[in-house]
């Protein structure tokens, strides 16, 4: 089990983490812009699988609560301003 564990952890940061610099890269986050809106979190991790129960600004971080295709429940946190996923964890 706990490998199930971390293989989904480290599967989330890969795929979030790749998105983030596809993002970047083709100008999906504003520049400019004071922080990266909740809609870009929002769609970024319902196109990996996601469904997003709960998303709130808080600390300077975007607070994330998701379920996967498989039923796994996530938790994880974006940078405001630049949308990097700063931690990620079942929960």
């Amino acid at each position: 089990m706990q490998k199930l564990v971390i293989g989904a952890v480290a599967a989330l940061t890969l795929a979030a983490a790749g998105a983030a610099v596809a993002g970047e890269s083709l100008g999906v986050f504003p520049k400019g812009s004071d922080q990266v809106s909740a809609e870009i979190i929002r769609t970024r991790l319902e196109s990996m699988g996601y469904r997003v129960d709960r998303l709130e600004a808080e600390h300077g971080c975007w607070e994330v609560r998701a379920v996967n295709d498989s039923g796994f429940p996530i938790k994880a946190k974006y940078d405001l301003t630049t949308g990097e996923l700063k931690q990620a964890k079942l929960r």
